[in-house]
């Protein structure tokens, strides 16, 4: 079964959850005195510096980039493995106790994951979900 639309549809649907994501808190710490949205688009462009402290979950956001691009291209099976080593990545933030909450580092313990988090989750999801379904249609065509 052709599934033309389904790609395209699915990195829109992805798309828009991520973008909904950066304007919401991510997650709460106890040195936070009221989540801020705009701590995720902060989070977004310093996030590549993470390995200096260990911290390699910011990476599921160029998988997912590259998920993205992958989907409209056609590269069916690549884009289940971008999309799945990102869900991994996204997921591996839920076995942190403590991020940095400044330069010195200074560490702050987190509360909860707040519906940023959950949204760029489903959106790591989606594409998840749909480059599945587009693999194991592609098995049966043969």
């Amino acid at each position: 079964m052709k599934h033309r639309g389904i790609p395209g549809t699915a990195v829109a649907v992805s798309f828009c959850l991520f973008i909904c994501c950066l304007f919401l808190p991510g997650f709460v710490t106890r040195d936070t005195p009221e989540p801020h949205a705009w701590e995720a688009i902060y989070l977004l462009g310093i996030g590549w510096l993470g390995p200096l402290a260990l911290h390699f979950e910011w990476y599921a956001n160029p998988l997912l980039l590259t998920s993205w691009i992958l989907a409209l291209v056609g590269k069916r099976k690549t884009v289940f493995a971008a999309s799945t080593a990102a869900l991994v990545l996204a997921l591996s933030f839920l076995l942190r106790d403590r991020m940095i909450v400044s330069e010195a580092p200074t560490y702050s313990e987190i509360i909860w994951r707040s519906s940023g988090f959950c949204m760029g989750l489903g959106s790591i999801a989606v594409m998840v979900g749909v480059s599945y379904m587009l693999c194991a249609d592609s098995r049966h065509e043969r």
